[in-house]
C-alpha cells in the first residue's frame, strides 16, 4: 500500500475538551445566530491559540493549493467512533474560514450519531435530514457564523432511514449546488467501519481525510477503512491525541 501523508501529532495540550457552552438568555434571538456564548476557563484560553496553530498546519499540509477561488468538497472520517473525527472536521473548517477569503460550510452527515448541535449549543432548528426529505430548504438549515465566516449544517433529526437519506438524489444535488468558486465544503462523514454510508458519501467528495487515534486504532482497522473509502480518495491521515515523549517540565521551555 502506498504511503499516505500523516499529519500530527495533535498533542495532549491541544486535546482539551472545552467546557459545555452555557446558553445565554436574550430577548430577541436573530435567526442567523444559533450559538450560545461559550465560557472558557483560563486553561482553555491558553489552549485555543495552540489548537488554531495545529489545525492551520493540518489543512496547509493536506491542501496547500486552496485559494480564494477554490471549489472543493472535503470529507473527514475515521475507522470507528471516538477518534476525534468531528472535532478535526470543525477545526479544519474554522482554520480555513479564518485564513482564506472563502465561504466555508461544514455539513454534519453522521445522521445516526449527531453531536455538533450539543457541542456548539445550537438552538433547535432544521438540519440536513429535513433538507433531504424536503421539509426545509438548505438556507433554512444553514447556521451562519458571520464573525468567522463559517456556516454549519447540523444533522437534524432523521425520521426515516439514514442510509436512504445519505444515498438520495437530494444529497447529490445539494453537494453539486455547493460546488461554486470560492466555496469549500467540509463533510463530517460517519466512521468507515461503523456505517455502510461512508462508501456512497466518499463518491460525492473530492478528497477524504482519515482521522486515527494514536495508540487506539489497530492497523488492521486503518487498512480496512482505506480500502472501503478507496486509497485514491484518501488525501492523508491525521494522527490524533498522540502524547509527546518529552517530559512536561521540559516542554514548557520549548
Amino acid at each position: 500500500m502506498a504511503s499516505l501523508p500523516l499529519i500530527g501529532p495533535v498533542g495532549a495540550e491541544a486535546a482539551v475538551e472545552a467546557a459545555p457552552a452555557k446558553k445565554v438568555k436574550v430577548r430577541r434571538l436573530p435567526r442567523s445566530v444559533r450559538l450560545a456564548e461559550p465560557v472558557l476557563t483560563r486553561r482553555e484560553r491558553k489552549v485555543v491559540p495552540k489548537l488554531e496553530q495545529v489545525y492551520r498546519g493540518m489543512y496547509t499540509a493536506l491542501f496547500p493549493n486552496l485559494t480564494p477561488t477554490t471549489s472543493a468538497v472535503i470529507g473527514v472520517t475515521s475507522a470507528v467512533r471516538g477518534e476525534g473525527r468531528t472535532t478535526t472536521a470543525l477545526g479544519i473548517a474554522l482554520g480555513l474560514a479564518k485564513d482564506l477569503d472563502v465561504r466555508v460550510i461544514l455539513i454534519e452527515a453522521d445522521l445516526d450519531h449527531p453531536s455538533l448541535a450539543d457541542k456548539l449549543g445550537f438552538y433547535p432548528g432544521p438540519g440536513l435530514a429535513q433538507v433531504l426529505v424536503g421539509k426545509a430548504c438548505l438556507d433554512e438549515a444553514v447556521c451562519p457564523l458571520p464573525e468567522i465566516g463559517l456556516s454549519i449544517v447540523p444533522a437534524g433529526e432523521a425520521a426515516v432511514s439514514t442510509s436512504r437519506l445519505l444515498r438520495s438524489q437530494a444529497l447529490q444535488e445539494m453537494i453539486q449546488r455547493l460546488r461554486s468558486p470560492g466555496t469549500i465544503t467540509i463533510v463530517d462523514m460517519p466512521p468507515a467501519l461503523a456505517s455502510p454510508d461512508v462508501v456512497p458519501l466518499s463518491l460525492l467528495v473530492d478528497d477524504v481525510v482519515l482521522v486515527v487515534r494514536s495508540g487506539v486504532t489497530p492497523m488492521k482497522m486503518i487498512e480496512e477503512s482505506i480500502s472501503l473509502v478507496g486509497q485514491e480518495r484518501i488525501r492523508g491521515m491525521v494522527l490524533n491525541a498522540q502524547r509527546s515523549k518529552i517530559p512536561q517540565w521540559l516542554r514548557k521551555f520549548i
